[in-house]
């Protein structure tokens, strides 16, 4: 679906109208002809329809004082859009997106809205990946990572150093836990969803506090590196 803010022309389009697809690289925005997309069946899509379908079958089960508050809820924590407008989600969709984060983080599910706001975000991450070595590195601050709260791990691999873009690309690869220290090793994650890493590669890397009782995220930090021999 489209997202659309009129200005004196046309101003800010982003998604897809019908045929049209509306983008933005640096060069700035642009529109190509969209494809019907095929159908990908893979092991982490088949898990994310799977854990929809239980969370929608739960949500039926909410009683409606449970309903009412995530409306509440919701009311009063509208989110921030790609264009940088404020919506406010659905009970549903507020519902469905905290507790997907703590099903495939491995944490507590919940049935009551969060009453504490999303923790305090990672202040400092850099990583270097190294085929010889056989490890990529994540350092990041905090350190160790504090009580109650886990990183959230977001990845993108691109084969050139020119592809910048990446925003459609990223997929979660995994959670650091409570007490992890800086220095991990996550190359055993990132390849579980990208496969064998190859020399020149770039990785980029996108983490996130994460509350494990309330499944909100703080903002994000990035950081990108490329792998070398």
């Amino acid at each position: 679906m489209a997202l659309y803010t009129p200005g004196p022309m046309a101003g800010q389009i982003s998604g897809r109208i019908g045929a049209t697809i509306f983008s933005h690289n640096r060069g700035g925005t642009y529109c190509r002809n969209g494809t019907i997309p095929h159908k990908v069946i893979t092991d982490p899509a088949i898990r994310a329809k799977n854990r929809m379908k239980t969370i929608i079958r739960q949500w039926k089960t909410l009683t409606p004082e449970d309903r009412l508050a995530w409306e509440t809820y919701c009311a009063n924590n509208p989110v921030t859009n790609r264009l940088g407008n404020k919506i406010t989600l659905s009970p549903h969709m507020a519902y469905s997106g905290i507790n997907c984060r703590l099903d495939v983080s491995g944490c507590s599910q919940i049935s009551h809205p969060p009453i504490s706001p999303a923790p305090a975000p990672v202040t400092a991450v850099s990583a270097v990946c190294s085929l010889v070595a056989g490890t990529c590195l994540l350092t990041f601050a905090p350190t160790p990572v504090p009580v109650g709260i886990g990183m959230w791990l977001d990845v993108a691999v691109v084969d050139s150093a020119a592809h910048n873009y990446v925003e459609n690309l990223w997929k979660f690869c995994g959670m650091l836990n409570t007490g992890e220290v800086t220095g991990l090793d996550i190359k055993a994650l990132i390849i579980a969803r990208f496969g064998t890493l190859l020399l020149g590669q770039i990785i980029h890397i996108r983490v996130s506090s994460i509350g494990k009782s309330t499944g909100l995220l703080s903002g994000p930090i990035q950081t990108s590196t490329t792998v070398v021999a």
